[in-house]
This record gives structure tokens, C-alpha cells and sequence, in this order.
């Protein structure tokens, strides 16, 4: 199950695990591109957060359906 929120400049999703074996997960997609993944650490009491670029979620997201091999993703301008 995830949540999506639209505000300005942001897109927030936040999907939790359904078997409730961990901790919820929130992506921020900011307007210039840039994506936080963010997860609650509940042995540390501390958030872990990646930064990343919105060119590597969708290759994150490509993956998935990828065999092995490297590959590059070009993402077309409709």
C-alpha cells in the first residue's frame, strides 16, 4: 500500500510494507529533479536518507524489468 501527496514544488509517496516486517518508506520528488528516500531506523531512533537524481529512480525502476547486463535508459520527451 503507498500514499501520494501533491504540494508546489513536491511530490511525496509513502509506501508501507504490508507484511509490516519494515518500517515505512517516504520518496520526495522535488520540481528541480532531485529525489529523497527516507526510512525510519527504530533500533538507532535515527532516519537513514539517500539522495539521489530523478534520472536514477527510473533507472532503479527500470531495473526491475531488466535482465543482467548494463544498460541506459533514455527517457523520451512526449
Amino acid at each position: 500500500m503507498y500514499t501520494v501527496e501533491f504540494s508546489h514544488d513536491k511530490v511525496t509517496v509513502v509506501t508501507l510494507d504490508q507484511e509490516d516486517d519494515f518500517n515505512d518508506v517516504e520518496v520526495i520528488l522535488t520540481e528541480d529533479g532531485t529525489v529523497f528516500i527516507s526510512q525510519h531506523d527504530d533500533q538507532w531512533d535515527s532516519t537513514d536518507m539517500i539522495l539521489l537524481s530523478y534520472q536514477q529512480l527510473l533507472d532503479i525502476a527500470a531495473s526491475l524489468q531488466s535482465t543482467e547486463g548494463m544498460f541506459r535508459l533514455k527517457v523520451r520527451d512526449d
